[in-house]
């Protein structure tokens, strides 16, 4: 690459030469871009990963780390364990809720079953009777949303003879001519 005293250079060896300069600037400045960018990408993919609902998502070795990368991370991950923590309590704040609820809906049918045998009209009583059920029944249905939304649900099988058995125990007054068969599928 280098003239020789009195030897034009030749083009060819010139061009070669730049390529190779080139080539190697390319390399190594694709290198220190893709280390650059690495805590952004690792940023950008814990992101993504809450706004999907995974609020485990944690940045990991970005964070540790003194420059705006690092504490960019670490406000994610403080954000991350504030919405995981008010989401919790939100859902544990709406299961009480909806509990304590239930004991105020429980005293109105006794009073509704009081003011029934006390000879108030069957018909109100059977209106604040219905009223009461769909109270219940919007209680038991935020008490779900809280544990479905919260993870909170205990699973367990259950046969179907045993629910029959117990909607067979809480209505045997209404209708004594129910019975619970065994059938063999």
């Amino acid at each position: 690459l280098c003239q020789v005293p009195g030897n034009r250079a030749q083009p060819s060896r010139l061009l070669i030469a730049l390529l190779c300069v080139v080539g190697g600037l390319w390399l190594a400045t694709g290198r220190i871009a893709r280390r650059l960018s690495a805590p952004l990408d690792e940023l950008a993919q814990v992101a993504r990963d809450i706004g999907q609902g995974n609020l485990k998502a944690r940045a990991g070795g970005s964070c540790h780390q003194p420059d705006e990368c690092g504490v960019g991370a670490e406000a994610m991950n403080d954000m991350a364990a504030r919405i995981e923590r008010q989401l919790k309590e939100q859902g544990e704040l709406l299961a009480a809720v909806s509990h304590e609820m239930r004991t105020p809906l429980a005293r109105m049918r006794i009073l509704t079953e009081l003011a029934r045998n006390h000879g108030a009209p069957e018909k109100m009583c059977n209106d604040l009777d219905r009223e009461v059920v769909e109270m219940d029944a919007l209680v038991g249905q935020l008490l779900a949303n809280a544990r479905l939304e919260f993870g909170d649900l205990n699973k367990r099988q259950l046969s179907a003879r045993e629910a029959g058995a117990q909607a067979l125990e809480r209505h045997a007054a209404e209708r004594p001519d129910l019975i619970v068969l065994d059938i063999m599928m």
